[in-house]
């Protein structure tokens, strides 16, 4: 069975290096849009509903806060020349 991974990978000419200073500066950014997105639904969502409106809220909220924290990593590292990329690591 093959195995495959997600990793960033540089499309133009990066080193190593640049790739530590990219998620260092892209990370930081993604949690804040993650938090962000999680407090602004959570902020315009009612309370009732009882058991099943109480999930659907935080399932909402979870989506939102994945979704915003994915954005801005991919905008953030695609700005220092890496973009996500899948690929085969054993069995290939």
């Amino acid at each position: 069975m093959k195995r495959y991974e997600t990793r960033w990978e540089p499309y133009g000419s990066t080193d190593i290096a640049d790739l530590s200073d990219a998620v260092s500066t892209c990370l930081p950014e993604s949690n804040k849009a993650a938090s962000d997105a999680r407090r602004d639904k959570v902020s315009s969502q009612s309370s009732g509903g009882g058991f099943t409106g109480g999930f659907a809220n935080a399932m909402s909220a979870n989506i939102a806060e994945s979704s915003a924290r994915n954005t801005v990593m991919t905008s953030c590292m695609n700005a220092y020349g890496f973009s996500k990329n899948r690929v085969c690591v054993s069995n290939c």
